[in-house]
This record gives C-alpha cells, structure tokens and sequence, in this order.
C-alpha cells in the first residue's frame, strides 16, 4: 500500500531530506519527474 509520509516544497540550492525520524522500510522519493527508491534500515 502506498501513502504520502512525507511532503516538502523544494528551495533552489541544496535541500535535505531527514529520515531519522521515520520507521524503517522503503521509502519511493519523487522529485519533479526524477524517481528514486531509498531503504531505511
């Protein structure tokens, strides 16, 4: 099942995703049409 966990308005420059706080799992990161998967252990 797929939901939205995290949602941020993007700056110009360079922006940090902090995942610390989330449960582990995988996480799917879409940024404007780039799509990448990232596992938090």
């Amino acid at each position: 099942m797929q939901q939205i966990s995290f949602q941020k308005q993007l700056n110009s420059g360079l922006n940090v995703l902090d995942m610390s706080e989330m449960s582990k799992g995988v996480y799917f990161v879409k940024i404007g049409n780039s799509k990448t998967k990232r596992i938090k252990k």
